[in-house]
């Protein structure tokens, strides 16, 4: 196809000789006949050297006992420039009928003097251009003796020999399509997802979903979970769309149904195959929080299992449902069980930071404060480039010192963060106002208001330091 005549995607017909140019009328006349004679003597040349079928079923049966491709030009014989072209500079030519005996050759065709088509050709040929999605003129499609395009065409500058060796670039397409389906007839599982995936991975997307859909479908379900990517390379839109219905499916009973119906809802979508593991993650996520409402504790620290059996999640997703569900025991008075979950995760991961500062919390609760301390002093060292998080242990390890009753390590402790000189004014303000309480609970009153006085004094912020000044005015009441 000639980019030149389409106006979108349809040609400009040139109807009769009648131009739609401002020119005198002997000229137009002219021009008229010539283009007449043009047309003429590409209809007889094309004609005479190869052998056109207009029955795109016979082709098939011809490529199948000849073992050729099948050639398949949609033209407009008496209108479209550029149909012609092809004809006259390529179709036409000894060179390209020589030269052309892989292939079986089918016109369809779709002119305006319609005198000499039969109605059943021209029924047949429209509706195999809706079949093929054909949208200008020409196209050449070429297929397998299947009838399945392995590539397409139009109107190519530079005559029969470029024109031959582009065709010959087509075919080495579809010979490594065919290699590759052979291939994939002995493999099994990913391997012939992978085989099946190259057989069609040169043809265009479009066809490929048209024409190759048992193919796709085959890929998709033995790539099922996405482990080699190709579920998410050729369903990823479908699969989304699905995905995000399921989603709304859940949403939608927990807002409508009381609990125990909205928890069938649940169990049915989880049930769904093909579900990515963020998604399970998300409907999990969703369970819990119907159970939560409906104060079925148990069930929440349940739920919490099934979200840490989920394959496939980022490390840090783990570690908070680790958390999370840790607080879940704790709701329900099971604080050891939730030391425990989390000192084995701790094992398993090289005891991982934002784990050990929750069981340092809980074995505070459980006035383990030893315990605490501990956990507290390995988060601190594996965050020295991050001050808030200093900030938060000082601050544990300043309630563990006072509990027990080991005051002036309690204030070297957050002395210590407020040495650094990476804390920002609301970091140091903060802790500062930490020491304050400290002080004031020791009858340290005068350094708690020096304590006080700098926090207010750093802070340049308007709201933040009024917010300040409110927290000072209540700790000195």
């Amino acid at each position: 196809m000639h980019p030149g005549l389409f106006d979108g995607q349809r040609p400009y017909p040139l109807c009769g000789w009648v131009f739609t140019m401002t020119i005198c009328r002997n000229v137009v006349v002219l021009a008229g006949v010539l283009l007449a004679s043009w047309i003429a003597s590409a209809h007889r040349s094309a004609g005479e050297e190869l052998n056109w079928l207009t029955d795109l079923d016979e082709a098939k049966q011809v490529a199948q006992a000849e073992g050729k491709s099948i050639f398949v030009d949609f033209t407009g014989s008496d209108w479209c420039v550029w149909c012609i072209r092809l004809d006259r500079e390529v179709l036409a030519t000894e060179e390209f009928a020589a030269a052309a005996d892989k292939w079986v050759f089918v016109k369809l065709d779709f002119p305006n003097d319609r005198s000499n088509q039969p109605a059943e050709e021209r029924a047949r040929n429209e509706e195999l251009s809706k079949e093929y999605s054909v949208s200008g003129f020409p196209t050449v499609l070429l297929l397998d003796d299947q009838g399945r395009p392995f590539a397409s065409t139009g109107y190519r500058e530079g005559g029969p020999e470029p024109y031959l060796q582009h065709l010959e670039e087509m075919l080495v397409v579809r010979a490594t399509r065919d290699a590759m389906f052979e291939k994939a007839e002995a493999a099994t599982g990913l391997e012939r997802a992978r085989l099946l995936d190259e057989a069609i991975g040169s043809i265009d997307t479009s066809v490929v979903n048209q024409f190759y859909r048992e193919v796709v479908e085959e890929i998709g379900t033995l790539d099922a979970d996405d482990e080699a990517g190709l579920r998410s390379k050729y369903f990823a839109a479908e699969d989304k769309e699905r995905q995000a219905e399921l989603l709304a499916r859940v949403d939608l009973a927990a807002r409508g149904l009381a609990a125990p119906q909205a928890l069938v809802t649940v169990e049915e979508v989880l049930a769904e195959k093909r579900l990515p593991a963020d998604v399970r993650h998300e409907i999990i996520q969703r369970k819990i929080a119907i159970l939560r409402k409906a104060g079925l504790e148990n069930d929440m620290v349940l739920a919490y299992d099934e979200l840490l059996a989920i394959e496939g999640l980022a490390p840090f997703v783990y570690e908070q449902d680790f958390v999370a569900k840790a607080y879940a025991l704790v709701a329900i008075g099971r604080e050891e069980d939730a030391i425990e979950t989390l000192t084995n995760r701790i094992a398993s991961t090289l005891e991982n930071r934002s784990l050990l500062q929750t069981r340092a919390e809980l074995f505070a609760r459980t006035d383990r404060y030893e315990d605490a301390l501990k956990d507290l002093a390995v988060v601190a060292s594996h965050a020295q480039r991050e001050p808030d998080v200093l900030v938060e242990v000082a601050v544990a390890q300043a309630d563990c010192l006072l509990s027990l009753e080991r005051e002036d390590e309690a204030l070297a402790a957050l002395d210590q963060v407020l040495a650094r000189k990476d804390l920002d004014e609301e970091l140091r303000g903060d802790t500062l106002i930490e020491k304050a309480m400290i002080l004031r609970e020791l009858d340290r009153s005068d350094e708690a208001v020096t304590a006080e006085d700098e926090a207010v004094r750093i802070t340049t912020d308007a709201r933040r330091r009024a917010q300040l000044l409110q927290i000072i005015e209540t700790l000195r009441k």
